[in-house]
């Protein structure tokens, strides 16, 4: 519980002073982060084209790629992109933009190394 009063949606930063869409809202923060939103352009293999429709909903831009993998542009809050990305790699690669693919690069490396210095066995304290 906060000692601040709630505040209507439209006041909140980043709702422009528009009231609460909640389909709209829900396609850019498909995993309920807060926080801006970010134009990504992503790699993925077709199979998970289904997969970015039911979370970021039909106002994405394909791109075929031909082979196995497809091009998909989409807007939604950064930290969501992310934690999709981070979820289903490698079947999603972020090709744009290059900071949020290069954290989410580090962030794996981070994790290959515990996982590696450990033996296959987490420590109690890996960090």
């Amino acid at each position: 519980m906060l000692d601040e009063p709630a505040r209507p949606f439209e006041s909140l930063r980043g709702a422009d002073g528009r009231p609460l869409d909640l389909l709209a809202y829900m396609k850019k923060h498909v995993y309920m982060y807060s926080g801006g939103d970010s134009w990504a352009k992503l790699s993925v293999v077709r199979p998970m084209v289904s997969d970015i429709i039911d979370l970021f909903g039909t106002d994405v831009a394909f791109t075929d790629s031909g082979g196995e993998r497809v091009t998909v542009t989409v807007c939604a809050n950064e930290t969501s992109i992310e934690q999709f990305a981070r979820a289903y790699a490698p079947d999603v690669i972020v090709l744009e933009p290059e900071a949020m693919a290069g954290r989410l690069a580090e962030g794996m490396e981070r994790a290959l190394a515990i996982y590696r210095g450990a033996g296959g066995r987490m420590s109690k304290n890996p960090v």
